[in-house]
């Protein structure tokens, strides 16, 4: 038996493969990934999505998020006076697009679908009307509309009907709402234990013998998933100046040496 990527572990876990049209997976951990099954090798010209062979004989799409629950994460410790769940309250009573306040989420520079290194985050649009909770409410909006962005590169080339989601973040049903409202599609979660070490030891179930094929494995093993949260309304209206801002500091970040 041959050993496995954390992501294509992670998707097997959800039972996303070939067998499953339409259905991908999305990560809210440290980084947010998009992952999409194909059945054929089908590759971004432009190189902004990674294309890899799945472990059900067929391909899959990557995309990535480098700072997601990792934006998160940063502003919470800005704030050691307040739980998650306080700053994840208030959040939820800021309304849409956090009065005109946007977040990149570039902390470590960015995969998809920029491949740029150089690029750093940026908080833009503050002004003296924003409060913590404006703060909090544009990081989970930015990272959610970096994954919609990520996501109309990857539905050109694949099917993307609906998604499960895996990672701590997806344990917010305001991030998982404002992700639906980026990616336009509806967001399932599972129910019971996810995640990459159950995809390995899917392999490993078939890799010894106890199934004869990966569909036996994932067909006996598939987790019950139910709906998400609805999708917030108006998300996408954000994006395009959301890109615009991206544009802007991509111009700055591409002229250094």
């Amino acid at each position: 038996m041959a050993g496995v990527g954390d992501n294509a572990a992670a998707a097997l876990g959800l039972g996303v493969s070939r067998h499953r049209k339409g259905v991908g997976s999305v990560s809210l951990g440290t980084s947010g990934v998009l992952f999409l099954p194909l059945e054929t090798p089908t590759p971004d010209p432009e190189g902004r999505v990674h294309l890899f062979c799945h472990a059900d004989g067929a391909y899959h799409l990557l995309g990535v998020t480098l700072s997601a629950a990792g934006s998160l994460e940063w502003l919470r410790k800005l704030f050691p006076e307040a739980s998650l769940e306080t700053l994840l309250r208030e959040a939820e009573a800021a309304p849409l697009g956090a009065l005109g306040l946007y977040f990149l989420p570039f902390l470590a520079g960015e995969r998809s679908p920029y491949l740029e290194p150089r690029l750093r985050g940026a908080f833009l649009g503050l002004s003296l009307a924003h409060t913590r909770g404006h703060l909090v409410r544009a990081v989970l909006e930015g990272v959610a509309l970096s994954l919609g962005v990520v996501h109309r590169v990857m539905r050109r080339l694949a099917q993307a009907e609906a998604y499960l989601a895996t990672g701590g973040g997806s344990a917010s049903d305001l991030w998982l709402a404002l992700l639906a409202g980026a990616l336009e599609a509806p967001i399932f979660r599972v129910v019971g234990e996810e995640g990459a070490a159950r995809g390995a030891a899917i392999l490993a179930l078939v890799g010894t013998g106890v199934y004869l094929s990966l569909e036996e494995a994932l067909r006996a093993t598939q987790l019950e998933a139910v709906p998400g949260p609805p999708p917030v309304e108006g998300v996408g209206a954000l994006l395009p100046d959301y890109e615009a801002w991206v544009e802007l500091l991509l111009e700055r970040y591409r002229r250094l040496p």
